[in-house]
């Protein structure tokens, strides 16, 4: 594919892809590139530093979304978004002074994948939902 229609092709699917999709692209992203991340090169440490803030600022995102009066997503739901937000901020400091465990952010993260994935493969099927039940948050 020439570059020009690389660019069309990606142009278009920002402008057609759902929340859910953005969300799952931006997880995906995030995710891998933690993976890796090799701290023991030169500036690995910084790329993990500003890796782990792309991330916290999403789950940091995630929970401003579940906190709004106005999210119609259950209760439930909400309150698990925000817990696992709050644990990726603490693991986040943690990380970021020697003492973190990054894969249990993987880990979470990993879940939030299939979770989102689970729910694209499902809606390709049985077609999209609609309106503001398409985020995951």
């Amino acid at each position: 594919m020439s570059a020009l229609a690389y660019k069309a092709y990606k142009n278009t699917m920002q402008h057609t892809a759902s929340p859910r999709d953005i969300e799952l692209q931006v997880f995906k992203r995030i995710t891998s590139t933690l993976r890796a991340i090799d701290t023991t090169r030169p500036g690995g440490f910084s790329d993990l530093a500003a890796t782990l803030q792309e991330n916290l600022t999403l789950w940091q995102t995630l929970m401003i979304d579940v906190i709004d009066p106005d999210n119609p997503h259950p209760q439930e739901l909400k309150a698990g978004i925000a817990n696992l937000a709050e644990f990726v901020r603490q693991q986040t400091h943690k990380i970021m002074a020697g003492e973190g465990d990054l894969e249990a952010l993987l880990d979470v993260n990993e879940i939030i994948i299939v979770g989102l994935q689970t729910r694209a493969d499902t809606n390709s099927v049985t077609g999209p939902e609609t309106g503001a039940e398409e985020n995951v948050a």
